[in-house]
């Protein structure tokens, strides 16, 4: 415990010394490189009809080759950029989230609807596995690329604040999408789901707007983390020494954390608008709001459902994090899965597993068939043992 603490505290000290330098550094007109792209180097073009209302994007020529890292060629690029397309929704765009995807029947009546909010690194097509089975059960799942991540950072055409991290501008982004999604389905259920990073956002908006959401599920979303491995600590720390003012290469992190299963490390490592280089401030904001997660957690309303899953073998947050988050929780409903075999990313991932899957959709229709009574806590796993 002392040892995780002050770990904690010296990853955060250090970051937020170097951020300031950052900062200074930048005020005094220097290019700071926080906003550079190494892993981007292409162009594409946006192009909007006014008159029809659809928002979509098209890849312009490439300026350079070298961008396709992990082998990762043109035409599979092309092919990744225009499927993830075919999902994204004219109809839900406002003016700050204008890549919004979607997975089922916009013209019928849902069961109900799941905003979803990506985590770290990743982009809205992500949940794209869990979107298609929740589609086929008469649900409606919704998520928008955050600013600084998905068609947003690799979009060049988009000015430079559109491709900066703001967490606090996608609460308010996020804010206005889900008013317009109820405005349109006015008495449909809407749940809010959150993995990792997007997990801990989920849990403040629904902090912050209870009035909008009928129940929230949280993925991986641990108030403890781990200490990683010394190679990838003294790697990650290395680079932050070296290039204090550039953006870390954050491939091996993620390629040996996200996953137990080669399936979904593979297909995060070949994912053309997956982000692996991050600026030490966009680093620092991501450990801050990991850090303040508490205080929201506290002020959940009480007749607000709250799913926790948390995978056992989760090798970035531990799972006795998410334990602590379900005891901290006054919610009368509430349900903590922790999932035997599962690492860390559970939901963003078109590999995702029939447990996982069925977990949610099980609790999605019992609180879709008539409001929650169960006022007691579980903290069993997939198999109903229970964890003192």
């Amino acid at each position: 415990m002392i040892k995780q603490k002050l770990f904690n505290l010296f990853f955060l000290i250090t970051i937020l010394f170097l951020n300031i330098n950052v900062k200074a550094k930048n005020l005094n007109g220097s290019n700071t490189g926080s906003l550079a792209t190494p892993q981007c180097n292409f162009s594409t073009a946006v192009n909007k009809n006014k008159h029809s209302g659809s928002n979509t994007d098209s890849l312009a020529t490439p300026q350079s080759s070298s961008y396709f890292r992990n082998n990762i060629t043109l035409d599979q690029y092309t092919k990744f950029w225009t499927q993830s397309q075919e999902s994204l929704t004219p109809s839900l765009v406002t003016a700050n989230t204008p890549y919004v995807y979607h997975w089922g029947n916009l013209n019928n009546k849902p069961k109900a609807i799941i905003f979803c909010i990506h985590g770290l690194t990743i982009h809205g097509y992500a949940y794209r596995g869990i979107g298609d089975f929740l589609a086929s059960h008469d649900y409606l799942v919704i998520c928008a690329d955050q600013h600084g991540f998905g068609r947003f950072y690799n979009n060049l055409d988009k000015n430079l604040q559109d491709r900066k991290l703001e967490y606090y501008d996608v609460l308010n982004d996020f804010e206005i999408l889900v008013k317009k999604i109820r405005k349109l389905y006015p008495s449909t259920k809407l749940f809010c789901m959150g993995e990792s990073t997007g997990g801990h956002l989920t849990l403040r908006f629904g902090c912050k707007h209870p009035d909008l959401v009928d129940g929230l599920i949280i993925s991986s979303a641990s108030m403890k983390t781990k200490i990683p491995k010394p190679s990838l600590l003294f790697g990650t720390g290395s680079q932050i020494l070296r290039h204090p003012f550039g953006q870390i290469d954050l491939t091996k992190f993620i390629g040996q954390t996200m996953s137990e299963d080669p399936k979904t490390v593979t297909e995060r490592m070949n994912d053309p608008l997956g982000r692996n280089y991050l600026s030490i401030e966009e680093i620092s904001k991501y450990l801050w709001l990991s850090a303040r997660t508490k205080p929201f957690v506290n002020k959940i309303p009480a007749d607000l459902p709250v799913l926790i899953l948390q995978g056992e073998i989760d090798s970035i947050y531990a799972p006795q994090g998410s334990i602590e988050i379900a005891k901290l929780l006054k919610s009368k409903d509430k349900t903590l899965k922790l999932l035997p075999n599962s690492g860390h990313v559970l939901l963003e991932t078109k590999y995702i597993k029939p447990q996982t899957a069925q977990t949610i959709l099980t609790w999605l229709n019992k609180h879709c068939q008539a409001p929650a009574t169960d006022t007691s806590l579980s903290l069993g796993d997939q198999h109903g043992k229970t964890n003192d």
